[in-house]
């Protein structure tokens, strides 16, 4: 999973639920690993916590993709919602 894609939505408050779970597999370029990742979104008042996890099924390394994975998801987050205000 390259950094998903964020559409820009008007959501009103009332539309939102307390919380909302994204679940995902990525399969690696090289041998085709499964990769398991969760994206967890909690709203607390006026502000949204994004909770990530991205684990391997196999292996005992992952030579440092599931960081990376993690990074990129929240860099692309992080613009979308600078780019917003």
């Amino acid at each position: 999973m390259a950094a998903a894609e964020i559409e820009d939505k008007s959501i009103s408050d009332s539309d939102l639920p307390e919380s909302a779970l994204i679940e995902a597999t990525d399969t690696t370029f090289w041998y085709g690993f499964k990769d398991d990742i969760v994206v967890r979104l909690r709203y607390e008042d006026d502000q949204t916590r994004v909770d990530v996890r991205s684990v391997s099924r196999i292996g005992i390394s992952d030579l440092g993709a599931n960081a990376k994975r993690i990074r990129a998801f929240l860099e692309t987050m992080s613009e979308k919602a600078i780019s917003r205000s």
